[in-house]
């Protein structure tokens, strides 16, 4: 019981905190750079859709259903997907701007490849393996 409470702690207060406290100092790195046109915005979507993941994939190993759970679902698999296309969009011709530029765009990308693997996992908490699932 009480590696579950600290599971939850780490899962779902540190790392969105150090998440945060990421954000800002790349934000601040940005001014003091002084980067062109800053992906100030498209760095907080890409480092929420991020951040979320590992919530949605855990979230079965302690607790049941939820309606918030549902809407972090429907967002991380469904609509981040998108915005992570748009992002990537966005930041295209920008890319060369700045590494912080090619950074969102890499990482707008490659969470479309990271979504399905934690589909993957999410199955396997959910599930458990059974060959006939796959």
């Amino acid at each position: 019981m009480e590696n579950e409470y600290f599971f939850l702690i780490l899962i779902y207060i540190f790392i969105p905190l150090i998440v945060l406290r990421y954000y800002i100092r790349l934000v601040d790195k940005m001014k003091a750079e002084m980067v062109e046109s800053p992906p100030i915005f498209s760095l907080f979507l890409v480092l929420m859709s991020y951040t979320i993941i590992p919530i949605v994939t855990t979230f079965p190993i302690l607790y049941d259903f939820m309606p918030v759970y549902e809407l972090l679902i429907y967002y991380s698999y469904i609509a981040a997907p998108v915005v992570m296309i748009f992002v990537a969009a966005v930041n295209h011709g920008k890319r060369y701007f700045s590494r912080f530029h090619s950074g969102v765009y890499k990482a707008s990308l490659i969470y479309l490849l990271v979504a399905p693997i934690s589909v993957v996992v999410w199955v396997y908490l959910i599930l458990g393996w059974d060959e006939s699932i796959f």
